[in-house]
């Protein structure tokens, strides 16, 4: 079992050289020197800043509800 997660790891590693723009109405492969990054999250990736304009209203709530979670838990832990 660990040496297929080994050659599997290595099988993505060399194929990872795109992503795809979270963008619903995008979808575009974009290289990964190309990329741009949510700066809140730092998960949500783009094409470009239009694409991330546009996709903001539905990202902005995932964005809010994680950082709401995340000092929920720091109050309550």
């Amino acid at each position: 079992v660990i040496r297929i997660v080994e050659i599997s790891t290595k099988m993505f590693n060399k194929t990872n050289q795109f992503s795809l723009c979270f963008n619903k109405q995008c979808s575009k492969l974009i290289p990964r020197s190309k990329i741009k990054q949510c700066r809140a999250c730092q998960t949500a990736i783009y094409c470009s800043e239009v694409c991330q304009k546009a996709d903001w209203n539905i990202h902005n709530i995932v964005v809010v509800s994680h950082k709401f979670d995340f000092f929920l838990y720091l109050y309550l832990y």
